[in-house]
Parts: C-alpha cells; structure tokens; sequence
C-alpha cells in the first residue's frame, strides 16, 4: 500500500455548506462505518442517494449531535491531562489522502506523540453509540472512522477522548494495523466503484424509511404494476407485524395493572417459593443532558460528580 502525507482540502475559514460540499466529493471517515452497513446514524442506500445525488439529504441535527459538537472544545481542553500529551487543533479542517484525493478526513486535533485526536460522546440525551465502551472497548463504528484516518492522514495512532453517560470522561488508543488497513481500504474501494462510479442502487433496509419518504414526498397520481415485485408478501408481512405488535401490547397492558394493584407498596411478589413480579426502587438517572451542556456553556470546568445530575428515584416492574 502506497503511504503518502495528506493534502488539505479546506481550512477552517471555509464555509459549512464548502465543507459539506467536500464531503460528498469523497469518502470521509464518519462515511466509513455507513457504507459498511455499521453505523447507527446511516445505511448503506442513504449515503449511496447523498453521495451520487439521487437524495438531497438535509444536516442531520439531533440533541446528541448538538451536544457532541458543543461538547467538543471541552474534551479537547481535557485531552492534554488524560492523555499526558500537548493536544492542538489540527491546521486545516478538511484533508485528503496523498494519492487519492477521494479519500478524506478531518481529525478534531494532533497530539504530540504523532497521534490523531478524536472527542466523542455518548449516551447524553438518552442515545448514542450504545454498545462498545465498556471494559475498554470502542464502538466499532468509531474504529473504523479511526482507521480510515490513520490512513488517510499517515499517522501511528488515534486517541479517543470521551464523555459517556455512566462511565464519565473516558480514553481509548488504537493503532494501526497496516493489513487491516489494507482490508478496510479495497472493501471501501470496492464499495465506491460498484455503487458511485458504476451507479449500482445498493439494498435498502428497515431505516431507509425516512430517506424515502423524503425522496418520494410528492405523488403524480399514477398506478403502478407490483406483479413482478413481491408486493403481496411485503403485504402479509406488515399485517402480521401489525397485529403481533397490537396483540402484544393488549396482553400486557392489563396485567401490568393488574401487579401493581396487589403488590402496593411490596418490592417481591411471591407464589409459594417462586418469585412472580418484583416492584423495586430504582436510583433515577442522571441527567446527562443538563450536565453536559452546562459543560458545553463554561469549557474551562472540570467534570462535576454525576450525582449533582441525578433525578428523583422511581419503581421498575419487572415480571419474571
């Protein structure tokens, strides 16, 4: 594989609408996971439609994606101490591969071991990467984006520097991995070649659902023949996931009701010596939310206790 330094592409004085513009030009990291069918925010089809122009799809804007990127200068500001390393804002925002300029990233930040520094959070607004971080891992959404830049940008590593609901402010390092890169690369080439140069539609999927809606929100009026489609068990399938769904919650609605008439104030429901229900206090959660922007607000704070965050306690009714 050849390795070559990168190239900026734009600066920081660029405009939003520039940057996105270069974005679609190219493969970033964040597209990475998408295009690999493992990213919780995008399918394979929705960046497919974006990139080749088949959708115009808006900035996506979330409170999660609000608070990440308000949420960032204040991770960068805590990366020198967690990581032991001077951490400084990369020169340029946006930049490509040395010898293929489709290849993109844009790095939140270089440390002084030579590293790429990334601020992620998680789990603030009640989502986010849900799985990953715990016992010292990373979501592999994130891993991917981390390696795609350690190629595009000819770096040794990448620091992730986190805030995650539960586990507090949080460090991972990956290094790189030369043949994995190698791997991860052709299935990105490969992936680019059939669907945006050649123009193949990929599968859609469940999620795909609000892209659709958006790219198909006005009708002609026309009918359309579906015999050589499989419309009819499309049809079968939906009225049998209706009448699941309905008949599920109809059956647990009432004895739900039904538990907590008879257990009051009692925390265990018992039938002989086989426990039935139990109704127990739990701690309320913390408020991540509040904290982290009171974060995003004063980025010069250090991390407050949690505790200060946590709402008032309640009861869970779990039947076993």
């Amino acid at each position: 594989m050849t390795v070559m330094n990168p190239v900026p592409v734009l600066g920081w004085d660029a405009s939003r609408p520039d940057w996105l513009a270069s974005r679609r030009d190219g493969i970033g990291a964040s597209d990475v996971a998408a295009l690999l069918g493992f990213s919780h925010w995008q399918t394979p089809w929705e960046l497919w439609a974006e990139k080749s122009g088949n959708l115009i799809v808006p900035e996506k804007s979330n409170e999660a994606i609000s608070l990440g990127h308000d949420l960032e200068p204040w991770l960068i500001a805590q990366a020198p101490a967690l990581l032991n390393v001077e951490v400084t804002r990369t020169p340029h925002m946006l930049y490509a591969h040395g010898e293929h300029d489709w290849r993109r990233a844009s790095p939140d930040a270089f440390a002084s071991d030579a590293a790429l520094v990334e601020a992620k959070t998680a789990k603030l607004a009640g989502w986010g990467d849900p799985e990953g971080w715990e016992d010292g891992g990373i979501p592999l959404g994130y891993e991917l984006q981390g390696r795609w830049q350690m190629h595009v940008m000819n770096r040794p590593k990448v620091h992730f520097v986190a805030l995650v609901a539960g586990l507090g402010r949080i460090t991972r390092t990956i290094t790189r991995d030369l043949p994995l890169e190698y791997d991860l690369v052709q299935q990105v080439s490969e992936w680019r070649q059939e669907h945006l140069i050649e123009g193949a539609e990929p599968a859609i999927d469940g999620r795909d659902l609000a892209a659709l809606n958006q790219r198909y929100r006005r009708t002609g009026g026309e009918e359309k023949d579906l015999t050589p489609t499989d419309a009819l068990k499309w049809q079968a399938d939906y009225k049998a996931g209706a009448a699941l769904k309905k008949q599920g919650d109809e059956l647990q609605a009432l004895p739900k009701v039904q538990f907590r008439s008879v257990l009051g104030a009692a925390a265990v429901g018992k039938v002989g010596d086989k426990t039935v229900v139990t109704w127990n206090e739990t701690k309320g959660e913390v408020d991540y939310k509040r904290m982290a922007e009171e974060l995003a607000a004063n980025a010069g704070v250090d991390m407050p206790d949690p505790e200060l965050y946590r709402k008032p306690s309640g009861r869970t009714l779990l039947v076993k």
